[in-house]
């Protein structure tokens, strides 16, 4: 997340396997922290000899003798004349990610990968947009195709069952946290606002030419959710959030409000704005999303089977709140990288 698309730079092969994979001396290691702009963070290694496991404070080797799927591992520069380097691919990677994490993090990963941000400490909010030749890591169905072909590598079933709730075009860590706060299942401690999409585009108004013809021009909303009914009527809900830490800059924000104004003309949707502070507030938050929910005519969440007035039903709605409440700690309040 640090660095620009490998893939977009060019590799020496997508053939190379773990065999005769070897682990770096120490020394090496700090010229590689620094040479990748990792000068302080443990870098993580695959053998597949189990003579060559080690951990410490730069390294952490994992055995590995799975069979890996083609284009596995991506060569990059290694700054050192004698060494070649690689890197396990953005998809292994989510694998990987996967395995270690619970289904939470895999999302929360699976989103990073696939988003349109890079981090950047040195960027307004610690992050910038990828762009030009610096395109997404990856893609869901990126991700879908490898896991065809990763049979049971370890990590696949994990990764196979958090991949659907990955979504694709964050712009901002904190946008991925709100998405998930507002798009998982009540079961992962999301509120379920219908189908969710980041940064789509719409056609809005923006004047007539001196013909008077319509014009319109496109804009792109944070987050926004759509409910269909039975009956086919469709209603969308955007939520924009407006950081100053991550949008920084009088001329952005100017831009940012003339953005909501200019989604707020759309006729179908119903347009909000969350701002940082917006995201300290957990019960804020969960009214805005019963808002959004009345809006687009969903039924109350989590669904019960007893009636919530009764002790069964209070303790599941207690349950549900922590598993709210777990979620926003972790991806919207605090959130990783944060």
């Amino acid at each position: 997340m640090r660095h620009k698309n490998p893939r977009e730079i060019g590799s020496r092969s997508l053939r190379a396997s773990l065999a005769y994979a070897s682990i770096p001396s120490d020394e090496v290691i700090r010229k590689l922290q620094w040479f990748l702009d990792l000068e302080d963070i443990p870098l993580d290694f695959l053998t597949d000899d189990p003579l060559l496991r080690r951990r410490g404070k730069r390294v952490c080797a994992h055995l590995c003798r799975d069979s890996l799927p083609q284009g596995s591992l991506i060569g990059i520069p290694s700054g050192i004349d004698d060494l070649s380097l690689y890197i396990t691919n953005p998809e292994l990677t989510f694998v990987h990610m996967a395995a270690t994490s619970d289904k939470l993090g895999a999302i929360y990963a699976g989103m990073a990968l696939c988003s349109d941000y890079r981090i950047e400490p040195l960027g307004a909010g610690g992050i910038v947009t990828r762009s030009c030749s610096d395109v997404p890591l990856t893609s869901v169905s990126r991700i879908e195709r490898f896991l065809e072909r990763a049979g049971s590598l370890y990590g696949a079933r994990k990764a196979r069952i958090a991949l659907p709730y990955v979504l694709e075009h964050s712009r901002s860590p904190k946008e991925s946290g709100l998405a998930m706060f507002y798009g998982l299942p009540p079961a992962l401690g999301g509120m379920k606002l219908g189908a969710v999409r980041l940064n789509p585009c719409i056609k809005v108004f923006t004047g007539r030419d001196l013909f008077g013809k319509p014009q319109s021009e496109e804009r792109y909303p944070d987050i926004l959710l759509t409910s269909v009914s039975k009956s086919g009527a469709r209603r969308d809900v955007a939520f924009d959030y407006d950081s100053v830490s991550v949008h920084e800059g009088d001329a952005k924000l100017l831009d940012d409000r003339r953005r909501a104004n200019a989604i707020a003309t759309v006729d179908s949707i119903v347009h909000y704005s969350i701002t940082t502070s917006d995201l300290e507030d957990f019960d804020y938050l969960v009214l805005m999303g019963e808002r959004a929910r009345r809006v687009l005519k969903l039924a109350a969440r989590p669904t019960l089977r007893v009636s919530r007035e009764s002790e069964e039903g209070r303790m599941q709605l207690a349950q549900f709140r922590s598993r709210q409440d777990d979620l926003w700690k972790r991806f919207v309040f605090k959130g990783p990288g944060y």
